[in-house]
């Protein structure tokens, strides 16, 4: 990763917003992994640090926030 690359964790299930997210994210500016597991992101959080991550929640409504 150079100075101008901003890695980027994307975690999604939803495989159609991970293939526009995927698609919006390229080299050389970005360097995105995306995964649709919550325990493979906490795994790969412990592993490195990212300049930015995405998460997609959705607790069946769309209403429930949490910090």
């Amino acid at each position: 990763m150079t100075a101008d690359t901003h890695s980027v964790l994307v975690v999604t299930k939803d495989s159609k917003l991970s293939a526009m997210i995927g698609a919006l994210l390229t080299p050389p500016l970005f360097e995105a992994r995306i995964v649709n597991d919550f325990n493979e992101a906490r795994r790969i959080t412990s592993e490195r640090v990212y300049n930015i991550i995405l998460s997609d929640y959705s607790d069946g409504d769309g209403t429930k926030t949490f910090a």
